[in-house]
């Protein structure tokens, strides 16, 4: 079973809110160093001079989008990186953008191929081309930044004819894995060189710094920047726990696109506080206890479960990285199968009742009487009982009897075996043991304080020496038995099973007594 607690929030964490250019800062960035464009035959103009530049950026698709009408283009290097309200885009990733680039009417004059293309540098991890990836963006893989490069039709008509103030749509589906913060978009405008009529190739060639060659599109031109925050908060998906027994379980969760990782450790503790960093990171979706970290997983009892998913850890120590608020989730493993705790009473000569407490979760029992110390195995099975106790009838006299009770649980297997000793009683009516020529009795069985021994079958010969030993052989005490009865003090001696033996000149018989 599973019981969701509460997620510990991070304090301003804003998973829920619609961001606008006045909730975060206006002028944030990436940190991450951008590189300047480059254009080898000039910027701002054709090769035979006509303008080229961009002269109005517009955005769709953002909760904030661009409105960006200019028609200045910075005629030493041919770049500008706008800002502030109405330059900056704001979007949730997964939301589709649509980017209106228009440039100058006269772009096609004296037949020179144009084009336009626009870098969104969705995951700021430091490619090549300072961190624009030159990728064409590829919507099944979601990989590449360069989302859209246009062809040469949607500027230039044959014959050297070119529209009126050409405007370009570019989409933009932000990635689901985008990385949450500050980034930036750029857009680049050109023209090849003046070696005539020749489109400018597609893909790769469109760089978004170099001035590339002299077919790229981009030898003249200008390029624009605008800051662009994404909204993907890193937060922690609801985790289902399953497989459990009494000694396991897993916990699973679907992956969230923008997770690199995540991070997990359990305790049999509930932490108000949050937890500190450094704990175990799985790249999995899933994990199973016990693992390498946690080799062991007891039953009946309660574990807390504390996830978090890990966001962004580039170019950051980890005490910095871009965490979810760690959730908590929690599992009491079944019931342990306990040992049977057995009593043995009202041992006579040839009867006695056993009896136990019950087991939580038991569904039957087993158990089995029997002479041997070594409990049953599979092909030695004992009697099944839905019960607490159970008469045991039909032993011998006189002799040692070890009873075996486990309990079958649900869903937890069986218990470990236990054991109960106990000696009948001597024959009620003839102090004797039959079918020996020497053998020696105890009374009474079990004992208190002072146990009897006496001579049964047989006559001493020379003198005769007892000793009394713990079922692991320990010493207990030793006397010498000069008449044919002798009693041995065992008061304040511990609770348990006890063995007598005896050995004269001519005999040796060994025999167990049970202490209360």
């Amino acid at each position: 079973m599973r019981i969701k607690l509460y997620p510990m929030l991070k304090k301003g964490l804003l998973a829920a809110t619609v961001f606008t250019l006045g909730s975060i800062a206006a002028n944030g960035q990436a940190a991450t160093p951008y590189c300047d464009p480059q254009f080898v035959l000039g910027p701002c103009t054709t090769p035979t001079g006509e303008n080229i530049q961009i002269i109005e950026v517009k955005t769709t698709g953002g909760t904030t989008n661009i409105n960006n009408a200019n028609n200045s283009c910075n005629s030493s290097t041919g770049y500008t990186r706008y800002t502030g309200t109405g330059n900056t885009l704001i979007a949730n990733a997964g939301a589709t953008v649509v980017c209106s680039v228009k440039i100058t009417n006269a772009a096609c004059l004296n037949n020179y191929w144009n084009r336009i293309a626009i870098w969104l540098d969705w995951d700021r991890k430091g490619a090549s081309q300072n961190v624009f990836d030159n990728t064409l963006y590829n919507n099944t893989t979601k990989t590449g930044e360069l989302f859209f490069t246009s062809v040469t039709a949607d500027y230039c008509k044959s014959g050297g004819q070119y529209f009126t103030g050409p405007t370009v749509g570019g989409q933009l589906t932000i990635p689901a894995s985008a990385k949450e913060g500050w980034t930036r978009m750029r857009i680049r405008a050109g023209v090849n060189d003046n070696s005539g009529i020749k489109a400018p190739t597609v893909g790769a060639n469109t760089h978004p710094c170099n001035s590339g060659t002299s077919a790229d599109g981009h030898r003249n031109g200008e390029v624009e920047d605008y800051d662009v925050y994404i909204v993907n908060p890193c937060l922690m998906n609801p985790v289902n726990i399953d497989n459990v027994k009494f000694n396991g379980f897993r916990t699973r969760w679907n992956r969230r696109a923008n997770a690199e990782m995540y991070e997990y450790f359990i305790s049999d503790t509930l932490h108000t506080n949050t937890p500190p960093n450094g704990w175990n990171l799985t790249a999995d979706s899933a994990v199973s206890f016990p693992n390498a970290n946690y080799p062991a997983i007891e039953c009946d009892k309660k574990y807390y479960i504390y996830t978090r998913t890990i966001c962004d850890t580039a170019g950051l120590n980890q005490n910095d990285w871009a965490t979810s608020p760690w959730r908590i989730d929690s599992v009491t493993t079944p019931p342990c199968c306990y040992t049977p705790e057995v009593t043995i009473t009202n041992v006579t000569s040839t009867t006695a009742i056993a009896s136990w407490t019950p087991v939580p979760s038991v569904y039957k029992y087993e158990y089995l009487v029997s002479m041997d110390t070594v409990p049953p195995s599979g092909s030695k099975p004992g009697n099944m009982t839905f019960s607490t106790g159970v008469p045991i009838n039909g032993l011998q006299p006189g002799r040692m009897w070890y009873f075996f009770l486990r309990a079958y649980c649900s869903p937890t297997p069986t218990s470990e075996w236990s054991v109960d000793s106990f000696l009948t009683q001597p024959p009620t009516a003839v102090p004797q043991v039959t079918g020996k020529e020497f053998g020696i009795i105890a009374y009474p069985n079990p004992v208190k304080d002072v146990v009897t021994l006496e001579l049964a079958n047989g006559i001493r010969t020379g003198k005769a020496k007892v000793i009394v030993t713990d079922i692991t052989g320990k010493v207990v005490t030793t006397a010498e038995m000069e008449k044919e009865v002798l009693e041995l003090n065992l008061s304040g001696k511990p609770a348990g099973t006890y063995i007598i033996k005896y050995a004269d000149d001519a005999h040796t018989d060994v025999i167990h007594v049970s202490k209360q």
